[in-house]
């Protein structure tokens, strides 16, 4: 069953933006709609490491794991990005659900559209998994791996810090004094920007953007503040992301897993990505992965 982050009775009021803020958030938001027929044309050098794996080869491994269900360690997180419509992490939830267990009630798909305040979206995301799987641990939910679009991945480190230790990316954006982190097992991001999103240096209508500008406070205390996680994070990118930039989709001291890009909203097609996609079905499965060598991207 997949479950949209939209506030529930009870829930802490979220402030939302300012009118020209949707405007310009829109403006971000709306092209990822047809991420999916912008994603034919492959574009880019590639990676020597993925030369191997043709459709027919991915086809048939994805055939052998559906047809061979392997029940998950530990339950299945996915989440949304940036203003990011519902169906995009429900897509990669269910085809990471069908290449593993085969039962949709082993994961939990959160957007957060309406939402701009990375902090809330983090409790945000604490409350639902603690709705959904409760843990009797006071400090800590149960232990889920998380696959993240975009976004997603900071704010799963985010909460995977306990609520008092979350940086505050503007005076006003101060994180709870109280509550339970997110246990993760293992983070599996896609296109993520760990080290900032180029966008965001010229769009940037609201908190939640403004923290993802390359070199800002909040990634600087994000990424000190996680520099040895207990969990295991295994970062996804693709070339010619003119969103993020490949080069800054894997925190600083590592490289992300990259493949050739598309010549069209590669950023959003990250997550469409059918080599990366069995990577991650092979790792939750646990199997030897397809990739398993990191390298730095030859371009953004």
């Amino acid at each position: 069953m997949h479950v949209t982050a939209n506030p529930a009775p009870g829930d802490q009021p979220v402030q939302l933006p300012h009118r020209s803020s949707w405007v310009r958030a829109a403006a971000i938001a709306i092209p990822s709609v047809f991420f999916v027929p912008a994603g034919c044309v492959a574009i880019g050098p590639e990676n020597e490491l993925l030369t191997s794996y043709t459709r027919s080869t991915i086809d048939a491994d994805w055939e052998r794991m559906k047809d061979s269900p392997v029940p998950l360690e530990r339950p299945l997180l996915v989440l949304s990005g940036y203003r990011s419509p519902h169906f995009m992490a429900p897509r990669l939830s269910q085809r990471l659900v069908a290449l593993t267990s085969g039962n949709e009630d082993d994961a939990l798909t959160l957007s957060y559209m309406l939402h701009h305040r990375i902090n809330d979206i983090a409790t945000l995301v604490v409350d639902r998994v603690e709705e959904r799987w409760p843990s009797d641990d006071p400090d800590a939910t149960i232990e889920v791996d998380v696959a993240a679009i975009s976004m997603g991945g900071l704010v799963a480190r985010l909460a995977a810090l306990p609520p008092e230790l979350r940086p505050a990316p503007e005076p006003g954006d101060e994180p709870p004094a109280d509550g339970k982190r997110l246990r993760i097992g293992r983070l599996y991001t896609f296109a993520t920007p760990h080290q900032g999103a180029k966008l965001a240096l010229q769009l940037h209508p609201d908190s939640a953007a403004r923290a993802m500008r390359p070199g800002s406070n909040f990634l600087e205390a994000l990424n000190e503040r996680t520099t040895n996680p207990s969990y295991e994070m295994v970062c996804y990118a693709q070339t010619n992301d003119n969103w993020v930039g490949a080069t800054n989709t894997a925190p600083p001291g590592q490289d992300p897993l990259w493949a050739r890009g598309t010549l069209l909203l590669s950023h959003f097609n990250t997550s469409d990505n059918k080599i990366l996609i069995t990577d991650v079905a092979r790792r939750l499965r646990g199997e030897e992965p397809w990739i398993d060598v990191t390298s730095p991207p030859p371009s953004d």
